[in-house]
């Protein structure tokens, strides 16, 4: 699956972009990035893609307390990942919310320091800060948040 998805990833971008020097795409299950200066260990802000879902919690201070709360123990578990993998997910009880559950995914790129993948994390987070959506991706070229809601 891995594989397929990089394929595709290569042939969009190859076909969209012809003569970059520098792109990044999101699929569903891979993420792909090149540029012809270094990348390994570089953080780069730009670009960054938001996908919202435009369904908003009924009570969204609850909301944003809860789901900060969700991605600072996710980001922690991907900054104290391994050189192959800085990646957090999980879920938290929605306890004063219309919502009764929020999923979340963090990641980073495996090269960066746990010091990096929190810092990019936290930075990318902050897209989020104003929003009571109960569904969110921020997609950076060097990490990605997302989390989804069930009632």
């Amino acid at each position: 699956m891995c594989r397929a998805c990089i394929q595709s990833a290569s042939r969009e971008l190859l076909e969209s972009c012809p003569g970059a020097r520098q792109a990044a795409i999101w699929y569903e299950y891979c993420t792909l990035r090149y540029s012809d200066d270094p990348i390994h260990s570089t953080r780069v802000a730009d670009p960054v893609k938001r996908l919202r879902n435009t369904q908003n919690a009924a009570n969204g201070a609850a909301f944003k307390e809860d789901r900060a709360r969700l991605l600072a123990d996710l980001t922690a578990q991907a900054a104290n990942g391994t050189f192959q993998l800085k990646v957090g997910a999980g879920a938290r009880n929605l306890s004063r919310s219309d919502f009764a559950t929020i999923y979340g995914l963090v990641q980073c790129t495996p090269d960066f320091s746990s010091e990096e993948c929190r810092s990019c994390l936290t930075e990318i987070a902050e897209i989020l800060r104003n929003f009571t959506s109960i569904g969110f991706r921020v997609l950076g070229p060097d990490c990605v948040i997302r989390y989804e809601s069930t009632s």
